[in-house]
């Protein structure tokens, strides 16, 4: 039996088994996540709002860290001490960037929009090429990260170290393999209605790399229009054909995600994170899943030692059509 554990740094102290409780939220951008302790009222706990955290979990196969970020605030009562911390994302929604950049990649304007708001970057894919990209200030910088990793169907987030990531969906990963009766206790997976039609997606000028790389041409189809019944999605950044296809094409399989949902508890696994890929073994006939993506993981630490992970994904995977089961 594998015995979990967790360390909790709040500015220079160390925090362990005189944690009463603990709940960390991991998303995808453009949602935040946060990380709720809770301690004896009697804990020694003379971290301030602004303060560095960290958290570290293990599972009983090692140590990872899991949350780099910041204390919120701090609430005493009576009874208890909660602390509510939040990672690098917040600094991304507090953010209004306003930039003017050309010749870039999506992934660079990415970077340049985290370091407008002191977040450091890992790994962040290029997707298309941009020749314009202007950000005025009207939108929040974690708005823009989200927006722009869209057009390639990437999923944003924020790593266990506190760095934005970008990772290329095309990029050949391992998956964690799960197993029913193993790690998975409750399973639950929900098929919903897909069939509105596929998006077309129309950008503006030419080839990134030509002369009329910033002018706005009328039709950008080039004689090809859409069918009629087609939903249009204006992406004024997007400069050639093949990149509105991409675009068009993972804002379809979005759709198609959110058709598929996935939600798993299971024992605490701190490898579990946004983006992760899952493969999954031995489920019962009555919840045919044997692939995820995970879109959002939960892991809790209850004051009687519990220690779960929940997580919510998609049974679909892009380019890939509709995986374990799905039809």
């Amino acid at each position: 039996m594998l015995t979990p554990s967790f360390q909790l740094r709040l500015a220079d102290r160390i925090y362990g088994p005189q944690v009463a409780a603990l709940v960390l939220r991991r998303v995808r951008l453009p949602a935040t996540d946060r990380l709720d302790a809770r301690l004896p009222a009697a804990a020694d706990v003379s971290a301030a709002p602004g303060d560095p955290v960290t958290l570290d979990l293990d599972g009983g196969e090692g140590s990872e860290t899991v949350f780099t970020g910041r204390i919120a605030l701090i609430r005493r009562r009576f009874d208890a001490i909660e602390v509510v911390a939040r990672g690098g994302a917040d600094r991304l929604a507090r953010a209004r960037p306003v930039l003017a950049l050309s010749g870039l990649t999506a992934g660079e304007a990415i970077r340049r929009l985290a370091d407008a708001a002191s977040v450091e970057a890992g790994e962040v894919a290029p997707g298309p090429t941009l020749a314009i990209y202007a950000a005025d200030g009207r939108s929040t910088a974690l708005a823009e990260v989200a927006r722009l990793a869209a057009f390639t169907g990437a999923v944003a987030f924020l790593d266990g170290e506190g760095r934005l990531v970008v990772p290329d969906p095309a990029r050949p990963v391992t998956p964690i393999a799960l197993r029913y009766g193993r790690e998975i206790l409750e399973a639950e997976a929900t098929e919903g209605d897909d069939s509105d039609p596929a998006p077309v997606v129309t950008g503006e000028g030419g080839d990134p790399g030509g002369e009329q790389a910033r002018w706005i041409i009328a039709d950008f189809n080039r004689g090809s229009p859409p069918p009629a019944d087609a939903p249009r999605v204006a992406l004024p950044e997007i400069r050639t054909r093949d990149d509105a296809r991409a675009a068009a094409t993972a804002i379809a399989d979005a759709v198609r995600a959110r058709a598929r949902s996935v939600r798993l508890t299971t024992f605490l696994i701190p490898a579990l994170a946004p983006g992760k890929r899952l493969t999954i073994a031995e489920m019962p006939g009555g919840v045919p899943i044997s692939r995820a993506v995970v879109l959002q993981v939960q892991h809790s630490i209850s004051a009687g030692g519990i220690a779960l992970t929940r997580l919510w994904g998609t049974g679909f995977e892009a380019g890939g059509g509709l995986p374990g089961g799905f039809p």
